[in-house]
């Protein structure tokens, strides 16, 4: 019988490794920060850049959510919906 063929590994540079490592220790809030779209660059993207808000670029797809808003005879969702305080909640001692 034949002996088996010892395969030699390729050295890697210390660099890529790093690199390799740098990227799997990327967290997946900071990968979506690194990724999402500013609010510049998404009223370049629109045909009606003046319904573009604050909190759209944080949507899952921010384009079609600015599509949705601009589409024709479509209601405006109230602005406290986005807000984490519950409405009127600081009117609780005014009567």
């Amino acid at each position: 019988p034949k002996a088996p063929e010892v395969k030699k590994e390729k050295n890697i540079d210390s660099d890529d490794e790093d690199n390799q490592t740098s990227k799997q220790k990327l967290s997946r809030k900071k990968y979506k920060q690194l990724h999402r779209l500013s609010i510049a660059e998404l009223k370049q993207l629109v045909k009606r850049p003046d319904v573009v808000e604050v909190w759209d670029v944080t949507s899952s797809d921010p384009r079609l959510l600015v599509y949705l808003k601009s589409y024709r005879n479509t209601v405006a969702v109230p602005r406290h919906w986005c807000n984490k305080r519950k409405y009127l909640q600081g009117k609780r001692g005014i009567e």
